[in-house]
């Protein structure tokens, strides 16, 4: 049911299952594997983007505490600044110290235009003694800051927090120790860049536009004032620190910011998609109409073919292809018609014919070497023995000629050899032994007629011969479910590349050398296939040994042909 359902379908329908099957599912499949990597993908790429701004930020800030720091450097070690505040702690009333207090402000403004006027910080300078001198305004303070007491700059060289300023302002401010040259703290430097000059001059990637704050040993000293409801919603944090200041940037980032651009480009990466599996559907079942048409009157014509019918039929002309094709066909159907009667007859009479050929070949061969015989017994005089020759010889044509069918028993050709041996026997003075020893049971199985007589012959009259206590064996067995003959001898022997020339029939045929051994092979193959046939094996000096390999045939159990 199934096959014949798939046989049924139609070319609209099998393309478009085949595109639905092969295409569009696996589409589907792979795009929402593609789609859930790439979304991942994505969201990483968007969160290392983050990370990289970050990095870029955390590099300006540490440029900015860099251009902090020279200042400080400068303004705290400049000995006319520390000459100043040395006076003013002294005598803070005097006019000297309003002179001082012009001089210091002075510097200080001269010095931080040079480095941070962009940021437009604001410096103030803080006296032992509680005075302020910043560049605005002088005053008093009514607490001395306890950084002078404390030893906070025994261990720390800057305090990421203004002095003056309790509360948390959000400007970026550090204080610096100013030193006497007894190495006595007798001034603070405050040096303090408002937020919004700092939040500007730091990157405002979009990616940024969320919470960024600075700390300072895990104490917040600056932010941008975005907050994040970190209780209702889930966030990203991004962090950089500044090696050798303590200062570390840290962003906040919900989490859905990172998500947001990943699906707007997934969904446009979709809505493509979509676009183009319509577009190839539309495409198919155009195609497929306009395909199936032509197609389906050639379809009829090959079933009318198949059917017998062999008439001449003109397709309307729509494709090249088709109409070459429907062309294609009527000439094949006139062909068919005209060689579909003979065909199988004309396979016959070749096969006959070659096989009627292959056995012609024994007739000369055969008859020859008889003949050369029974001449030779002939002109020693001996009559008693000619007639034995003959006698065997009518024995032996009898067999040949008188023998109907392709097969014979193995134990008829058996006994069809011995007088052939008996017959070479005599020419030759009994210079040889010949063996047989195969089980009575094999000896009912059928073989094609006359394959050993050519082994056995060229075993004796080129082989055994030419040696002392010369002798062919044939023996018999089983093997895989084929039968095996196996001829061999002990005579002079071959190399293994003439043994192979004999069963390709290329040796010289001057003394009929191997025409016997290459028909058997011939033969074989004809009736039974390619898997068997004859294999020789032989190296010189040391015999030859012919497997003949033949299917294990059905006993043959007519009485007639047994006692035949």
């Amino acid at each position: 049911m199934e096959k014949l359902a798939w046989k049924n379908l139609s070319i609209r329908r099998a393309l478009l299952l085949f595109f639905s099957i092969g295409i569009i599912v696996p589409l589907l499949f792979f795009t929402f594997l593609y789609t859930s990597q790439l979304n991942k993908y994505l969201v990483t790429i968007e969160s290392d983007a983050a990370q990289i701004i970050v990095s870029n930020n955390a590099d300006q800030l540490r440029s900015i505490i860099e251009r902090i720091s020279y200042t400080a450097a400068y303004i705290c070690n400049e000995k006319s600044i520390i000459s100043n505040i040395s006076k003013n702690i002294i005598n803070p009333k005097a006019n000297s110290s309003f002179t001082a207090r012009d001089s210091i402000a002075r510097t200080m403004r001269d010095f931080s235009n040079s480095t941070l006027y962009s940021l437009n910080p604001f410096i103030a300078v803080i006296t032992k003694n509680g005075r302020v001198i910043s560049l605005n305004n002088n005053g008093m303070l009514l607490e001395i800051p306890k950084e002078f007491t404390n030893n906070y700059f025994k261990q720390n060289r800057v305090l990421w927090k203004n002095s003056l300023d309790s509360n948390n302002t959000y400007d970026f401010s550090s204080t610096w120790p100013i030193y006497n040259n007894q190495k006595q703290i007798i001034g603070l430097l405050i040096i303090s860049i408002p937020a919004k000059e700092l939040w500007e001059e730091l990157s405002n990637h979009p990616l940024l536009k969320y919470q960024q704050e600075i700390y300072s040993n895990n104490t917040l000293i600056s932010s941008n004032q975005q907050n994040i409801d970190k209780s209702k919603e889930s966030y990203s944090v991004l962090s950089k620190s500044i090696p050798n200041w303590n200062i570390k940037l840290v962003v906040s980032i919900p989490t859905y910011v990172f998500k947001t651009r990943p699906f707007a480009q997934i969904m446009l990466f979709l809505f493509y998609y979509l676009f183009l599996v319509l577009l190839l559907i539309f495409i198919i079942i155009k195609l497929s109409s306009y395909l199936s048409s032509p197609i389906k009157l050639v379809t009829e014509r090959l079933s009318k073919i198949t059917h017998g019918d062999y008439s001449q039929f003109v397709l309307p002309p729509k494709f090249k292809e088709t109409n070459e094709l429907n062309d294609n066909l009527n000439a094949v159907a006139i062909y068919i018609n005209n060689l579909i009667s003979s065909v199988s007859e004309e396979a016959r009479r070749k096969e006959k014919m070659h096989y009627d050929a292959l056995m012609a070949q024994f007739n000369p061969h055969f008859l020859y070497n008889s003949l050369n015989s029974i001449k030779w017994i002939a002109s020693l005089g001996g009559n008693n023995l000619a007639a034995d020759m003959l006698s065997k010889l009518g024995s032996i044509l009898h067999y040949y000629f008188g023998k109907e069918g392709d097969t014979i028993l193995l134990s008829e050709e058996l006994d069809f050899l011995e007088k052939y041996v008996d017959m070479l026997g005599i020419r030759y003075g009994n210079l040889f032994e010949y063996i047989v020893d195969i089980p009575q049971d094999l000896q009912l199985l059928n073989i094609p007629r006359f394959c050993l007589q050519p082994i056995i012959e060229n075993s004796i009259m080129h082989g055994i011969l030419s040696v002392t206590g010369g002798r062919v064996k044939i023996i018999a067995n089983k093997h895989l479910d084929c039968l095996q003959i196996i001829v061999s001898d002990n005579g002079i022997g071959m190399e293994q590349e003439k043994a192979n020339l004999l069963l390709s029939g290329e040796t010289s045929k001057k003394h009929f050398d191997g025409i016997g051994i290459n028909n058997v092979n011939l033969r074989i193959q004809l009736l039974y296939g390619a898997p068997f046939g004859l294999k020789i094996i032989s190296s010189l000096s040391k015999g030859v040994t012919v497997i003949v390999k033949l299917p294990v045939l059905e006993i043959k159990t007519d009485e007639k042909s047994l006692d035949s």
